[in-house]
């Protein structure tokens, strides 16, 4: 559920206390995109210009992409820039004293019971924490960079899965002594070749990460970290580039008689429907499937044709 807002008010979702420099601050129409998702909720704001005083709920992780601001927090004082997560923690406040330029940024306030069971699962013991300064590693700006990107299109299951890799690779970062249960290499690569099988054996059916975590006997968080990092691509997103290359192939083949149509190509390989489909082309190889089918195999016009 995405929500357009021309700005966000002091009982905006129960989240947080808005305070805008000690009065009221009118935000430009079109500014600010709020997004919920299961575990938490997500803003997108381009050309940021305010100076907030926040108190947070929730575990808030903040990204800079465009700008600098100087924050007060933790009676500290420091810059925000580009290149690190800043996590902000329940029960804390921080505020914005400075902004250098209009700011383009994103702010996750993820539930703090959803941060607590995945450090419990790491074997972090306790309250988690984050450093004050950030988290600057490639992996952590990577695991966010990837569920930014899940929550313009993709289905529950799967954005729960980004967020899953993003919490661990987080609480890994900030707590590099943990002693989490990580899975090992045989596990992973079970893990993948199950999950080839079943999607060969029925392209349709729906993944289950947690039921694959129990087959391979690994913790489902770990499972997510573990198959992000040696694969460098998540479960879903695995099977999701499966799904469109073996479509690929199947555009180049050509008209049967098991797929005499694109509709029937999409049913084929588990899409929902010929939109799902396009969305998912577009995605991975930046065209149509009405252009692939064309460029690849002209017997996909003759086909539409008679």
């Amino acid at each position: 559920m995405t929500i357009e807002r021309s700005g966000p008010s002091n009982d905006d979702i129960g989240m947080a206390s808005f305070i805008a420099s000690g009065k009221r601050v009118r935000a430009e129409p079109g500014r600010n995109r709020w997004t919920a998702f299961h575990g938490g909720v997500a803003l997108e704001c381009s050309g940021g210009v305010k100076l907030w005083k926040l108190v947070h709920l929730h575990y808030t992780l903040c990204v800079l992409h465009r700008g600098r601001a100087d924050w007060k927090y933790r009676q500290s004082h420091f810059s925000v820039e580009p290149g690190a997560i800043y996590v902000c923690e329940p029960g804390e406040a921080h505020e914005t004293s400075r902004v250098y330029c209009p700011g383009d940024f994103t702010v996750l306030f993820l539930d703090p019971s959803e941060i607590r069971a995945v450090a419990d699962e790491l074997g972090i013991r306790g309250e988690p924490h984050f450093p004050l300064e950030g988290i600057e590693s490639p992996e952590s700006l990577s695991a966010f960079s990837r569920f930014r990107a899940q929550l313009a299109d993709s289905s529950p299951a799967q954005l729960e899965q980004a967020l899953a890799g993003l919490t661990s690779q987080l609480l890994l970062s900030a707590n590099p002594s943990a002693q989490s249960l990580r899975a090992s290499e045989s596990a992973l690569v079970r893990a993948r070749r199950l999950l080839e099988d079943q999607f060969l054996a029925d392209p349709t059916q729906r993944l289950c990460v947690r039921s694959l975590a129990r087959d391979v006997g690994v913790p489902y968080h770990s499972l997510v970290h573990g198959f992000s990092k040696y694969y460098a691509i998540a479960p879903y997103e695995f099977v999701s580039s499966m799904r469109a290359q073996y479509t690929l192939s199947e555009l180049r083949r050509g008209p049967s008689s098991e797929c005499s149509t694109l509709t029937g190509v999409a049913h084929k390989w588990g899409y929902a429907d010929s939109a799902h489909m396009t969305r998912a082309l577009r995605r991975h190889f930046a065209a149509t499937p009405g252009t692939l089918a064309q460029q690849l195999n002209p017997s996909w016009t003759r086909s539409r044709r008679s």
